[in-house]
């Protein structure tokens, strides 16, 4: 791994260490078993777990029921940072930010949809929360001497937010987080990763 790669690691681990601060310790399954298991949602034995943690934190929550109803996470995002976020070649927003993006509409049990800034959308993005303190509606993710700390701002109720959060802790214990972002940061900044500019 090299000096860059190393520094992008290291802030991500500080961004989910704000994020567990968020939503509480890990679960007690995987502190007992010592194991964590990293995938995707359709492959990942722990979403089954996530999906409980959800309907216990969020099940009462208006603003999920709202998206589980139209089947759409709508995500009001600047998509002008690779690698961070961009557009491909065919104007598809790609980049570690949809990634976690889409990680949280799978495990709602909806699709992605991101839409202009400035559009009412339950989550919007990036917000700058630049003492990295969470609070309020944001939810920390990202820090770089650059950008400062970024953070998804969360409209909606409480539930909502905390079902946010909760789903983003998952993604940092399982491990999900970090190979997110070291499949997109990892290759150095400013790139697109290893993917396909049509993808």
């Amino acid at each position: 791994m090299n000096h860059k790669t190393t520094e992008y690691v290291m802030k991500a681990v500080c961004a989910g260490a704000i994020v567990l601060s968020l939503a509480g310790c890990g679960n007690s399954r995987e502190k007992a078993s010592g194991t964590k298991t990293a995938g995707s949602p359709r492959t990942d034995p722990t979403f089954s777990v996530l999906t409980r943690e959800i309907q216990k934190t969020s099940g009462s929550s208006a603003t999920l029921a709202a998206v589980r109803k139209s089947g759409l996470l709508k995500v009001s995002f600047s998509c002008s940072r690779p690698p961070l976020c961009y557009q491909n070649k065919l104007g598809v927003p790609r980049g570690f930010e949809v990634d976690l993006l889409r990680q949280i509409a799978s495990a709602f049990g909806v699709k992605l949809n991101i839409v202009a800034p400035g559009e009412p959308a339950p989550i919007e993005g990036p917000a700058a929360a630049n003492s990295g303190v969470p609070g309020g509606d944001l939810i920390p993710y990202y820090y770089s001497e650059s950008t400062g700390w970024l953070a998804l701002k969360v409209n909606g109720d409480d539930e909502f937010h905390r079902g946010v959060a909760l789903v983003i802790r998952h993604l940092y214990e399982t491990g999900t987080f970090q190979q997110l972002f070291l499949m997109r940061m990892g290759v150095g900044e400013g790139t697109a990763g290893a993917e396909s500019e049509l993808e």
